[in-house]
């Protein structure tokens, strides 16, 4: 499954990530679920991984990281694009 990096902690140890798929966001923790332990997955990355089920959390196992940093201000846009559909108005249902 491809993903985006939406938010890492401070000293890199757990990472949520948005699924191509759309579903659930997945979580990632712990350099034994990187293909590569030596490279941390960053807010902003393209990253490949498979997903375990664990509890009904989504896990990303095996991540790799296909681009670094593709999308940096991520987050940032996600919160302004949430901010603008809450004060726009609201379209009437047509029935």
């Amino acid at each position: 499954m491809l993903g985006l990096v939406l938010w890492r902690d401070a000293d890199g140890a757990t990472a949520v990530i948005w699924c191509e798929d759309q579903q659930e966001l997945a979580h990632w923790s712990g350099r034994e679920n990187l293909v590569d332990p030596n490279t941390l997955p960053k807010v902003g990355d393209l990253v490949h991984f498979r997903i375990s089920e664990d509890a009904g959390i989504r896990r990303a196992v095996d991540l790799h990281i296909l681009a670094e940093t593709t999308v940096p201000d991520l987050a940032e846009k996600l919160q302004t694009t949430a901010a603008q559909l809450a004060a726009a108005p609201r379209l009437a249902r047509v029935g």
